[in-house]
């Protein structure tokens, strides 16, 4: 068995009945992508996809379109379809934006009542608290989904929808970004969960606090720092 069906052979199956079947290759896909089955520079065989699902070639096609139309994959003539690579520029840009907006959503939340700033508060401490649980259980998969819940908190707690609606315009790509960031060891991986799991602890003391200026400057180092290190590091390495 390759590499692509073993991958495939990995991933669920989508139950949505009502669906198209393009719909169910997109929704099949993109789960793939968000939970690193694929990786910047992996390749995706339409015709496997489609026998994998059950549906026709076209509608595999379809749905890479989609894909391709919102930039996380490519197609080169006569090579097929693969995850488009990231580059620095990528990277720089999406951190900027994640940093302005995430300044901004801490700056509405400590203008919040005391008492709904404390409801948020907690819920991030559960977040931090369930991300240390499942990484010292080895679930990678389930650190990766409640770890960044933390930053989603973070803008529904601003109360500023427009933040969460731009958030979730660049997800697949922040997903992807993540995935890279985490490296392929598992010992590098461990090493970056319990990095993030600080940084988010201090981030939060200093909002609890209700400093704003300290709050800002771990985002800094947190994000870009750290983030933008980790990906640029495991990139050089993936070029090798």
């Amino acid at each position: 068995m390759n590499q692509e069906k073993t991958i495939l052979s990995k991933l669920p199956k989508s139950n949505q009945k009502k669906l198209s079947k393009a719909d169910i290759v997109y929704e099949f896909l993109l789960n793939g992508i968000i939970n690193a089955k694929w990786l910047p520079g992996d390749r995706i065989n339409d015709k496997e996809i489609a026998e994998h699902l059950g549906v026709n070639r076209l509608a595999a096609r379809e749905a890479l379109s989609r894909l391709i139309q919102n930039e996380v994959v490519e197609q080169e003539p006569w090579k097929g379809y693969h995850i488009r690579e990231i580059t620095e520029d990528d990277v720089q840009s999406m951190v900027e934006v994640r940093i302005a907006l995430e300044e901004l959503a801490m700056t509405l939340l400590l203008k919040k009542e005391p008492a709904l700033q404390q409801k948020y508060f907690y819920r991030m401490r559960q977040i931090i608290n369930e991300s240390s649980y499942h990484l010292e259980r080895n679930d990678h998969a389930k650190y990766m989904e409640i770890d960044f819940r933390f930053h989603e908190l973070l803008y529904e707690a601003s109360g500023n929808l427009m933040i969460a609606k731009i958030i979730a315009t660049t997800r697949i790509a922040t997903s992807i970004m993540r995935n890279l960031s985490m490296g392929k060891d598992i010992d590098e991986f461990i090493g970056a969960a319990r990095a993030s799991i600080q940084d988010h602890e201090q981030l939060l003391q200093a909002l609890e606090a209700g400093n704003l200026t300290k709050a800002c400057a771990i985002l800094q180092e947190h994000l870009g720092k750290t983030f933008v290190g980790n990906i640029l590091k495991h990139m050089v390495r993936n070029e090798k």
